[in-house]
């Protein structure tokens, strides 16, 4: 299963301390390049962030928009 998530789960997670359920659920979790642009402007979720895509359950990746 992939599974991609914005900005404000993140930081939601981050701050309640859950920061590690994605990898526990999903064992990968997806996020665009924007997403880490700007959970990386904040705290709580930078360290965590770093922590998680230096673990490697954290992936970034670009996204193509879909136009419909």
């Amino acid at each position: 299963m992939i599974v991609v998530s914005n900005t404000s789960p993140l930081i939601a997670l981050s701050r309640l301390g859950l920061i590690h359920l994605p990898k526990k659920l999903w064992n990968r979790l997806y996020v665009p390049e924007a997403v880490l642009r700007e959970i990386l402007k904040k705290e709580p979720g930078r360290s965590e962030a770093e922590t998680a895509i230096k673990e490697g359950w954290l992936v970034i990746k670009m996204f193509k928009t879909l136009l419909l």
